[in-house]
């Protein structure tokens, strides 16, 4: 019982609000020559997160973590190999400890990359991505330029 203690129950209202979110940044993506790509779920610890990011031992006793943001995984993903694409957005969820144990907190993220190989044109892609911003009409969304 305690495990389950604290857990939001969602209404109908939010999830056709959430569905309506989406498909809406999902046309502004796609209007912008983004296609949508998946994040790893798990992946080794990182010392680029806080403390309360949400770290698992596998069976080997390897220690792992789910997102605290879907920037980490991506960045992973571009150190092994090139994109497919220059533009990808990712939906997903992202976790958070909760300080007494159990069930972790989750909220749902959305993340939105263009992967630039020559400065030369950086300014314009950052002026990509407050467009996108801008054109979401979510004055609560931000970005983070690389």
């Amino acid at each position: 019982m305690a495990y389950d203690s604290g857990r939001n129950s969602t209404t109908a209202q939010d999830l056709l609000l959430q569905t309506q979110v989406k498909e809406k940044l999902i046309s502004i993506f796609r209007k912008h020559g983004a296609v949508e790509v998946d994040r790893p779920v798990l992946f080794p610890r990182s010392r680029f997160y806080p403390g309360n990011a949400v770290q698992l031992l596998d069976s080997t006793g390897t220690l792992l973590q789910l997102p605290y943001d879907l920037t980490l995984p991506n960045a992973r993903a571009l150190a092994r190999e090139e994109p497919p694409c220059a533009k990808t957005y990712t939906f997903g969820t992202v976790y958070r400890e909760k300080p007494a144990g159990g069930q972790p907190f989750n909220h749902l993220e959305v993340d939105f990359d263009i992967v630039s190989f020559d400065l030369e044109d950086l300014a314009l892609k950052e002026a990509e991505v407050v467009k996108v911003i801008d054109e979401s009409g979510y004055p609560s969304l931000s970005a983070v330029v690389v």
